[in-house]
């Protein structure tokens, strides 16, 4: 049986670490996609992307000599949607810090509609109180809890 494999556009090394760790001692196929090239087409038409695969997608990156942002990365998987070009990209989870972009009951419009033939989910990475900074030491369990409820089918899809 073929692993399900799970795309990751992360900027933080630590945390793509982290989350690739966790779903891979799972039993999932995390793949890291290189921000340098996760705003190019090609660079997705050129995966294969699968309908059991998932792409979790980190939306406020911060990456120097990249000027595009993971808003720009997702108009780009819902046109290779669009287009035919990614027929297979049917679920992607959006991980941020901000809750109100994946809040289920306030969904940011950049999410909220998107074509429905993509399922959206969300995450809100922990962030620690006293630094205000992502905790990677939960990070990639939470992915893992996220991955593992979209798979079952018991995540809040937030764009129907």
């Amino acid at each position: 049986m073929a692993l399900n494999r799970i795309f990751i556009v992360e900027d933080d090394m630590q945390l793509a670490s982290q989350a690739y760790n966790s779903l891979a001692s799972a039993g999932y196929e995390p793949i890291r996609i290189d921000l340098k090239y996760a705003n190019d087409i090609s660079e997705w038409s050129g995966q294969q992307i699968q309908h059991t695969d998932l792409v979790i997608l980190d939306l406020n990156f911060k990456l120097i000599g990249v000027n595009y942002s993971g808003k720009d990365i997702l108009r780009l998987l819902e046109q290779g949607k669009k287009t035919n070009v990614l027929v297979g990209l049917e679920q992607i989870l959006i991980a941020t810090s901000m809750r109100g972009e994946v809040d289920p009951r306030q969904v940011s419009p950049e999410i909220a509609f998107i074509d429905e033939r993509i399922a959206m989910y969300g995450l809100e990475k922990g962030v620690n109180q006293l630094t205000r900074a992502v905790d990677p030491q939960t990070y990639g369990q939470s992915v893992l809890q996220a991955v593992n409820e979209i798979y079952r089918g018991t995540r809040t899809v937030l764009n129907r």
